[in-house]
């Protein structure tokens, strides 16, 4: 129930978008990021439906991943984005 898509950017950020399309349930993605090094420091911005029904902008928060593993609780029928800096 979650789809994922994967960007580098040009402004040397790899953006991640999960889908959780379970109306009802949150979902848990594991995330392995290979080929490059990413910074620990991030944003996430969350829409799904609580955005919605308030007519709220994406909810943004600080992101820090513990690694090039780590795993992602997106919420039920919401759009997660994480932005992490790439280092060359």
């Amino acid at each position: 129930m979650v789809a994922a898509h994967a960007v580098l950017r040009r402004d040397g950020y790899l953006g991640l978008m999960l889908i959780n399309k379970d109306p009802k349930n949150a979902a848990t993605a594991q995330v392995s990021l290979r080929g490059r090094s990413f910074g620990v420091e991030g944003r996430r911005i969350d829409y799904g439906s609580r955005q919605a029904a308030a007519s709220a902008a994406p909810a943004v928060s600080n992101f820090s991943a513990p690694g090039s593993d780590f795993t992602v609780t997106i919420p039920p029928y919401t759009i997660t984005d994480i932005l992490l800096q790439t280092h060359k």
